[in-house]
Formats: C-alpha cells, structure tokens, sequence
C-alpha cells in the first residue's frame, strides 16, 4: 500500500496474499561451508529465537568485531579480499551479482542436493 502526500486514499502496488511461499531447502549445519550465512549466525539466530536479547547482541558484536579484525588483518598485509562465490563488481555494481565457477557450482549443488 502506498499513501499519496496531501491525498485521503490508498491504492495497492503489488498485492501479495495470493503468492505462495516457496519452502527453503538447505544444507544442515554440520553440512554447509564454515562460511555459510546460516552456520556464522546461527549463534545470534538461536539466541533470538529463545528471545535472549543479551546474547544475541554479544555474539552479534563479536562475529562483527571478527570480521573488522580479519579485515584490518588483511590490510596490514596488503591483501585484497576476494569472494568465492562471486565475481567483484568494483564501482560498476548493478544490485545483481554474478556468480563464480564455484558460486554455480555450490548453487547446483543446493539445487540437486536432497536434505531430510
């Protein structure tokens, strides 16, 4: 819904009660990448599903601080980061990443795997 400054009506965008909700499908934990997004946060995603607001903050601020850490790191050597699963998109970014050869082939994976 959207409201129009100085008008009194509302009018719909995009109505999004008749679309279904595609079921995730993914790797356990003890199976994905030590860099997966669901295995680094998994300590703060717990902590908030038991509402342990304490918890989840501190393991937020130290996952952070780690990764400011490993970044100065790398600075300090002069390396230069390098994602694994995309491509670097530098200042030409288009809000659409282009995958590696091994982004295609971890996204293969993930389609083609069957997890119970």
């Amino acid at each position: 819904m959207w409201w129009w400054w100085g008008k009194q009506t509302w009018s719909t965008l995009v109505d999004l009660v008749p679309l279904a909700v595609a079921p995730k499908t993914v790797a356990p934990l003890d199976q994905q990448h030590e860099l997966e997004t669901r295995k680094v946060w998994s300590s703060v995603t717990n902590a908030l599903l038991v509402k342990d607001w304490n918890t989840a903050s501190k393991a937020k601020q130290a996952l952070e601080q780690e990764q400011r850490n490993k970044a100065e790191e790398r600075k300090k050597k002069g390396e230069t980061y390098i994602p694994v699963y995309f491509e670097p998109q530098g200042d030409d970014w288009t809000g659409r990443p282009t995958p590696t050869k091994a982004g295609r082939d971890a996204i293969e994976k993930e389609f083609t795997a069957s997890y119970e």
